[in-house]
């Protein structure tokens, strides 16, 4: 790999960059006069209490003023060694990983790119630590050539190389060399044959190192597909599906077995769609997996979804949320009464939402229960009930059992049917916060469902306080964000959607292998909400229409997730392309 041959996107000429790396000054100058952060930006956050016992690029990181690359790259700078972004995997020559433990690599954080005669290359987080590189050098017995690079990029090299990226293919190639007794069309295996191969070492091992692959990869899900002559298995990042290795076809059962023993399942029920659920601990991180079964005529399709806390945010500043609805969201959670509903499509983010909201309220003095299906986050401080309907645990009456608890705020996983609306809007009547969910497209149509259910509309304009829509899109990948210049067309259509002037230069993602080369990494939630306000509540008691109540919407200002989605991306949180989808959901 040669050294210094990447700059992060925006690097800066080459004579400032020399200027900056002959100054030897402090880490702040160097950022500075490379253009990652300004005098201000700098000076405020040595200035603030928060993180103060790091490091003052750690906290501008933090803070994301700057990017882990363009942290590595001023350290390349201060330091006068390389620089690389680890933008070329392939470029990682496996006979320099494989000299150096991995433990040692993890323990530093480190990756070894090439071993060019008796010189180990090593990209490193902290390519001054002298500990690290004598730590190397004593693992080796070679030289050490260290140059600076990105945490995160280094941290996903570590795993294609050494760990679950790499375990993943091992094992699946283990699977393949291993004969079975019988087809896997074959109904007649008996439970102790299948637990049996269940629990040979190669499918434990595919199953463990499939589970953490799709943690480390941010996965929210794993598809495992039956075919007639394949299986499939996909992971979805993101929020898009992308394929990843699969076990040999004759394996299929096996694996499928294994899952379905580690989750508590009847391993020979196939008949029969089956729920369970799972916890495995990765990095001293715990990870809850939601596991799902389905008989198709290929045999059995399993989807586990991934509940990572640590991945989770549950805090009502960061769910994404504009200034203006955030104060709103903070006004009504203060309120003692009333109904707060959030609405949109399966896996657009309510429920984090509403756990985020629930968390800004949680206190000592106030008793707040919660009927969820399932409990997907366990939150201390609130009292969590499992609905179940097999066994006449519905929301309703689960509902009707909460309010005799003496609660003062009630959180309702979802309002499915007129019984558990009533019960939820005589709750709010009778001096109780309710927080729930339903299914409709935009804040305004959560008015009309609720009438199309059966609520009286009085009722609804004396407890609803507010209705939010949401939706979740893709972030700009920190690391391959770059500008392009709009084409008039387009520039056009945004100034009259948004009837503002359209910069001349926007952002997207060019791809690199941080973000598997989508250009996107993460997502964020985008609102709307329609306030109900005292000309609202007048016009849902005379049963006004939905577009009246629309133009209603529209003079409070609020804007609707198209437009809102698109001013995020003029900021440059996501792309125009991924605000342009919102249209066709709408």
């Amino acid at each position: 790999m040669a050294e210094n041959a990447q700059e992060p996107a925006g690097a800066p000429a080459p004579d400032k960059a020399t200027a900056a790396k002959r100054s030897n000054r402090r880490i702040g100058d160097i950022l500075s006069d490379l253009g990652y952060a300004t005098h201000q930006q700098i000076e405020e956050t040595i200035k603030s209490e928060e993180d103060a016992g790091l490091q003052l690029g750690l906290r501008l990181l933090r803070r994301n003023i700057i990017t882990d690359v363009q942290l590595a790259h001023a350290l390349a700078v201060r330091l006068g060694v390389g620089f690389t972004d680890l933008s070329h995997l392939s470029d990682i020559d496996p006979e320099a990983t494989g000299v150096l433990p991995e433990r040692i690599a993890r323990r530093y954080l480190l990756i070894p790119t090439a071993l060019e005669g008796k010189t180990l290359t090593v990209a490193m987080v902290s390519p001054g630590n002298v500990f690290a590189i004598d730590a190397v050098r004593a693992a080796t017995g070679y030289e050490v050539k260290a140059l600076a690079a990105p945490e995160r990029a280094i941290r996903q090299a570590q795993d294609r190389c050494y760990g679950f990226g790499a375990d993943l293919e091992n094992s699946a190639s283990e699977l393949a060399s291993i004969e079975v007794g019988a087809s896997e069309e074959e109904e007649s295996l008996d439970v102790g044959q299948i637990r049996n191969e269940a629990e040979d070492a190669p499918v434990v091992k595919y199953v463990d190192s499939l589970i953490s692959h799709a943690i480390q990869d941010r996965a929210s899900d794993i598809h495992i597909e039956p075919a007639r002559d394949a299986v499939s298995v996909r992971i979805r990042v993101d929020g898009r599906l992308r394929p990843t290795i699969a076990p040999p076809k004759n394996m299929q059962n096996a694996v499928i077995s294994r899952i379905k023993i580690l989750s508590s399942l009847d391993i020979a029920e196939k008949r029969l769609p089956l729920d369970g659920r799972l916890r495995v601990k990765l990095q001293g991180r715990e990870v809850d997996l939601r596991v799902s079964t389905l008989p198709t005529i290929h045999g059995e399709k399993v989807v586990l979804r991934i509940l990572d806390k640590t991945a989770v945010r549950m805090e009502l500043e960061k769910i994404g949320a504009d200034a203006k609805f955030l104060e709103h969201l903070r006004v009504i959670l203060r309120r003692q009464t009333g109904m707060i509903l959030v609405t949109g499509p399966t896996g657009s983010g309510k429920t984090t939402t509403l756990y985020a909201c629930l968390n800004y309220v949680r206190e000592v003095s106030k008793n707040i229960i919660s009927v969820e299906d399932p409990v997907e986050y366990e939150i201390e401080g609130v009292t969590q009930v499992l609905a179940r309907s097999e066994i006449g645990m519905t929301f309703a009456r689960a509902l009707r059992s909460i309010l005799r608890q003496d609660p003062d705020i009630v959180m309702v996983g979802e309002i499915r049917d007129l019984e558990t609306l009533e019960i939820a809007i005589r709750a709010s009547l009778t001096g109780h916060l309710v927080l729930s969910t339903l299914h409709t497209n935009d804040a305004v149509s959560t008015v009309t469902r609720m009438v199309n259910m059966g609520a009286e509309p009085y009722l609804i304009a004396s407890t609803l306080v507010t209705c939010a829509a949401q939706r979740l899109v893709r972030t700009i990948c920190p690391d391959c964000k770059e500008e392009y210049a709009p084409t008039p067309a387009l520039r056009a259509r945004l100034e009259d959607l948004l009837q503002v002037k359209v910069p001349d230069k926007l952002l997207h993602g060019k791809g690199c292998p941080g973000c598997g080369g989508t250009g996107y990494y993460g997502r964020t939630a985008v609102f709307e909400f329609f306030n109900i306000d005292v000309a609202a509540r007048d016009m849902i008691t005379r049963r006004a229409s939905e577009q009246e109540l629309r133009g209603l919407q529209k003079t409070q200002g609020t804007g609707n997730l198209m437009e809102n989605a698109l001013r995020r991306a003029l900021i440059g949180d996501t792309t125009v392309e991924e605000a342009l989808l919102l249209e066709t959901s709408l």
